[in-house]
C-alpha cells in the first residue's frame, strides 16, 4: 500500500506546530496539551505554543525513568511530584527527566512525621500509626505519642 495525503490523516490536526527556532532534545516523554494536542516532550509542546506549560500539559500514560542508570542519587526519601509522577527524591526525578527541577516539581507531604531526636542505629523496627521507624527511639522522636504502648514491633527474620 502507498501512503498518500488521501490515505493518511494528520495526527494533532488543528494543533500548533513546533517552531524550528527552539532547541529541544529528542527525549520521548510525550505530553498532551489543551485541544488533545500531543507532543514528544514538554519542550516541543512549549515551542509550538508558549501557553503549553507544565501546568497546562500532562505526561501521556507513563512516567519517565532514568534509562541510563548513570545517575548518582542518595537513598533519601523526600518524595516529589512532577506532573503526576512521584519520585523518592528530587535527584531521581531530575535523572528521569531534566525538565523535572525544583521549580517544576512539588514536595509531597509525608503522612509520617520525621524524627528530630538523637538515637542509636539499632535496628528494631516498630510501626506507629501506620508509619514504620527503625527503632522505638526514632519513632518517639518523630512523635512523643509514639510510645512502646502505642507502637507495634515488626518481626525481623534472621
Amino acid at each position: 500500500p502507498s501512503f498518500t495525503n488521501e490515505t493518511c490523516s494528520l495526527v494533532n490536526s488543528g494543533c500548533p506546530v513546533p517552531s524550528g527556532g527552539t532547541p529541544c532534545t529528542t527525549d520521548e516523554n510525550p505530553v498532551v496539551c489543551p485541544g488533545e494536542c500531543e507532543y514528544a516532550n514538554q519542550c516541543v509542546a512549549t515551542s509550538a505554543d508558549p501557553s503549553f506549560t507544565n501546568e497546562t500539559c500532562s505526561l501521556v500514560n507513563k512516567c519517565p525513568v532514568d534509562g541510563t542508570g548513570t545517575s548518582i542519587c542518595t537513598l533519601e526519601y523526600l518524595p516529589v511530584d512532577c506532573f503526576g509522577c512521584e519520585y523518592a527524591n528530587q535527584c531521581l526525578a531530575t535523572s528521569a527527566d531534566a525538565s523535572f527541577t525544583n521549580e517544576t516539581c512539588t514536595l509531597v507531604e509525608s503522612v509520617c512525621p520525621v524524627s528530630s531526636g538523637t538515637c542509636t542505629e539499632e535496628y528494631a523496627p516498630v510501626i506507629c500509626s501506620g508509619c514504620e521507624y527503625s527503632n522505638q527511639c526514632v519513632a518517639t522522636g518523630a512523635n512523643p505519642d509514639f510510645t512502646p504502648e502505642t507502637c507495634t514491633p515488626v518481626p525481623i527474620n534472621p
